[in-house]
């Protein structure tokens, strides 16, 4: 896969986190596909850089989060807002 994406199935969905790009995340999509069929409950980004915070569009319906602090930065072309975020520490 690419390098700092991920996903995990859990009973309730699919959480997927810092989908890159439209490309990888399509490519992300077809990996989960084939594994389950779950639906993409949430997708996770990590922070507001555009090669973690991009092709969000592809897991459309899933609640996007993101930390509070990067929201107002998420203005690169191709980024989606998220939709859910929380404060206090990053990690």
């Amino acid at each position: 896969m690419f390098r700092g994406t991920r996903f995990m199935i859990t009973d309730a969905g699919v959480i997927v986190a810092d989908p890159i790009n439209e490309g990888a995340a399509k490519t992300m999509l077809a990996a989960i596909r084939k594994v389950t069929d779950k639906p993409i409950k949430y997708l996770l980004y990590s922070h507001e850089h555009a090669d973690h915070a991009s092709g969000g569009q592809v897991f459309g319906g899933a609640t996007l989060l993101s930390h509070g602090a990067c929201v107002a930065h998420m203005k690169a072309p191709g980024q989606t807002a998220a939709t859910m975020t929380w404060t206090g520490a990053f990690m």
